[in-house]
């Protein structure tokens, strides 16, 4: 849009895959030496004599087998999930977030017309964004308080409504429609609770840091952008609690498992020439391990699907090397065919779960168990395609 233009201004941010992140710092984990218990949830705590905090009762969530561990220190970041946790150490600590909501939809770049990330606004001028994802255009976020379980956020009619109101706006010639969003996706920011007035985009994202009485450190507030600051102050905190010197902080100077040696690219603006490139722009320095990995294996180097460059291979990495347990692991959280392909509610579901039945050792039962509970996933966050 051209009229009443006078000019404009150009400035420089940094893209992630923030489950790519997340999978990545995990392995990192895992490999200096950190036990990792995926799909495990906080069910209970158990205190000494002196009423500090000594163990902690979880369950797996897909086996229903409970497991008690002992520890000296125990950290709470669980996001949305905060006060939950909180209440299971004291029932009566008071609450200390208010989440909000935010959606993003996702789009053909085609369709859109951006060539680079741009700052648009919302209908209540919030500041949004149109960023490229390789062939795709991602656009949002949204800012609204949200109340419900937060396992059970998804975009509603009113999130997608307002997102293409956007997109109408900043790109008017598109003629962009609810039939152009290829998905959506809600994520809920975990903020401390503000003075009682405040509006959403007001609220601080700045971190704090609570301490229970029993010693539960607990973390509220954060950004993707600080959160390896905001680990230094966890790590050297637990260190000073259980007096065990850590040394200095290496979090600057020690890249995740992919980023060794590599140097940064347009991975973000650009769809890949080819499955090479495709595993680089995914894995980075581990790309031709992960290839090589499954290269010999029949028909594990083809594509899953027609739309993106996921190959069949990746399943069996995400299994044997990324802890993936689940569909939702595979398809939402270690590839990106949940969010990215037309082709999702089609055979690849059951191609992937062919493939993690093989590997998971999963029986009939599970795997259909399996099929529908990824399929009902996508329709929730579908939901506004269908009216509901």
């Amino acid at each position: 849009m051209s009229k009443g233009l006078q000019g404009g201004a150009l400035y420089y941010d940094c893209w992630t895959d923030d489950a790519r992140l997340t999978v990545e710092t995990a392995v990192a984990a895992r490999d200096s030496g950190a036990a990792l218990l995926n799909h495990v949830e906080v069910v209970g705590f158990e205190k000494d004599s002196s009423g500090r905090l000594s163990a902690v009762r979880v369950r797996d969530r897909l086996s229903g087998r409970g497991k008690t561990i002992r520890a000296r220190a125990f950290v709470n970041v669980t996001g949305p999930w905060l006060d939950r946790v909180r209440r299971l150490d004291d029932p009566g600590a008071p609450p200390r977030l208010k989440v909000t909501k935010g959606v993003h939809a996702v789009f053909d770049r085609s369709r859109i017309g951006n060539r680079d990330a741009i700052v648009i606004r919302g209908v209540d001028d919030r500041v949004m964004f149109a960023i490229p994802w390789q062939q795709q255009t991602l656009i949002g976020t949204t800012d609204t308080y949200y109340e419900g379980d937060p396992a059970a956020v998804h975009a509603d009619a009113d999130d997608v409504d307002y997102i293409l109101a956007a997109v109408d706006r900043a790109f008017p010639n598109a003629g962009i429609r609810k039939q152009d969003v290829i998905s959506t996706y809600a994520g809920l920011r975990p903020l401390v609770a503000p003075d009682a007035d405040a509006s959403e985009s007001d609220v601080s994202r700045d971190d704090q840091v609570f301490e229970s009485p029993s010693g539960l450190i607990s973390l509220g507030g954060g950004k993707l952008t600080t959160h390896r600051h905001v680990a230094e102050t966890i790590v050297d905190r637990v260190a000073e609690l259980i007096g065990h010197p850590v040394g200095p902080c290496r979090t600057a100077s020690v890249p995740l498992p992919g980023a060794v040696g590599v140097e940064p690219g347009p991975v973000a603006d650009q769809a890949p020439a080819s499955a090479e490139d495709h595993m680089r722009a995914r894995y980075g320095a581990c790309a031709a391990q992960v290839q090589a990995a499954f290269a010999d294996e029949n028909g594990l180097a083809r594509p899953l699907v027609g739309d993106l460059p996921d190959l069949k291979g990746e399943v069996v990495h995400a299994i044997d090397n990324e802890m993936a347990a689940s569909l939702d692991d595979i398809l939402s959280r270690r590839l990106q065919i949940a969010l990215r392909s037309r082709e999702r509610f089609g055979e690849v579901v059951g191609a992937v779960a062919e493939l993690a039945a093989a590997r998971l050792g999963w029986d009939d039962e599970r795997t259909e168990a399996e099929i529908s509970s990824f399929l009902e996933n996508l329709r929730h966050d579908a939901a506004y395609e269908e009216g509901s």
